[in-house]
């Protein structure tokens, strides 16, 4: 009988002869790549990614690029430390760069911006005191406010009203975007000169024109006010239309008429009192000014004239009338009111 030999053992076979098992790693070693496999990250591309978003964030930030630019550089570096410079690395180092300097120039124009404004001295953030050198003893001492000011305090002033005072002292012009800055009160059909701080009011466009100074007060005895506030309208130069339908119920067939109309039958009605009536000129054109007293006020004038035609922006309207009023002298000169509007008044 033949001997069937022992297995050989595991001790005779080479090394190199022993079977691998299936799928397990070759001889010495990883796998190399199959074919379609993906290639593993190459080092730091994670952060060169979040460098170029960051770095791209930046540019459109503005100020935020200040905090981001940096950022963005220094993990753009990292990246390029850990896996070489690359497009994503290197893209968010000059974006973050760019980044950073645009955010810096703007965070220094707004604080420039911020410092001058605080350096601006606001007509309503200081005390008329301060303005017009009045006395301790002559200020209101229940006003509301250390910028409501006396006529006593304005006297002892080296200005004659306290709208001299404010208008010389602050240079209003430009203030405010332009508001008060005292252009001309212009419509379709007429136009006057402005004046700083005075308010344009009404409908303009229609040739309803308002030209108001703001004032308020403050208490009645002494009368205290303070200038370009919101409690009322001080002065003013109003001036409208007179609608057909309104010169049919007068009874105005002409400007003559128009005016005893309304001095002897309109204003009467209202409080008013007439003091005289005389003929002038305004813009070229007859008219008539009613010198009044009214409540409350220190001087009041109707004017009534007539315009050279007839204005489509105002109804076909050819009369108008002008309101043209001050509450008180001390605080603002009648004078410069009345010159300005008989002197400037022009028809278009």
């Amino acid at each position: 009988m033949t001997s069937i030999p022992p297995p050989p053992s595991f001790d005779d076979v080479p090394s190199h002869g022993v079977p691998q098992p299936y799928g397990g790693p070759p001889p010495g070693g990883a796998l190399p790549p199959q074919p379609g496999m993906p290639r593993p990250p190459r080092p730091g591309s994670g952060i060169a990614t979040a460098s170029m978003v960051i770095g791209i964030v930046t540019l459109v930030t503005c100020v935020g690029g200040v905090v981001l630019g940096p950022l963005a550089v220094i993990l753009g570096l990292v990246a390029a430390r850990k896996g070489g410079f690359e497009g994503k690395s290197i893209t968010g180092i000059i974006t973050g760069s760019v980044g950073f300097l645009i955010g810096a120039t703007f965070a220094f124009i707004m604080v420039v911006g911020f410092l001058a404004a605080a350096d601006e001295d606001p007509i309503l953030d200081r005390p008329i005191e301060e303005l017009i050198d009045i006395p301790d003893d002559v200020v209101a001492s229940d006003a509301a406010s250390p910028s409501f000011a006396t006529e006593e305090g304005v006297a002892a002033s080296p200005y004659d009203t306290a709208y001299e005072a404010y208008a010389a002292e602050m240079n209003p012009s430009g203030v405010w975007d332009g508001i008060y800055e005292g252009a001309a009160v212009d419509t379709p059909c007429f136009t006057f000169d402005g004046a700083p701080w005075w308010v344009l009011q009404g409908e303009p466009e229609i040739c309803d024109a308002a030209h108001e100074l703001w004032w308020e007060t403050s208490s009645s005895d002494p009368y205290t006010i303070k200038l370009f506030g919101s409690g009322g309208v001080g002065a003013a130069i109003t001036v409208e239309s007179i609608a057909d339908a309104t010169l049919e119920r007068w009874e105005a067939t002409d400007l003559e008429s128009l005016t005893t109309a309304i001095a002897d039958d309109f204003l009467p009605t209202q409080g008013v009192e007439v003091v005289s009536t005389s003929q002038l000129t305004l813009g070229g054109q007859p008219a008539y000014v009613i010198e009044c007293v009214a409540p409350g006020l220190e001087h009041y004038n109707y004017y009534v004239t007539q315009a050279p035609r007839a204005y489509d922006a105002a109804g076909g309207s050819q009369y108008f009338a002008a309101h043209v009023y001050n509450e008180r002298e001390w605080v603002n000169a009648w004078d410069d009111v009345t010159s300005r509007f008989e002197d400037t008044f022009t028809w278009k």
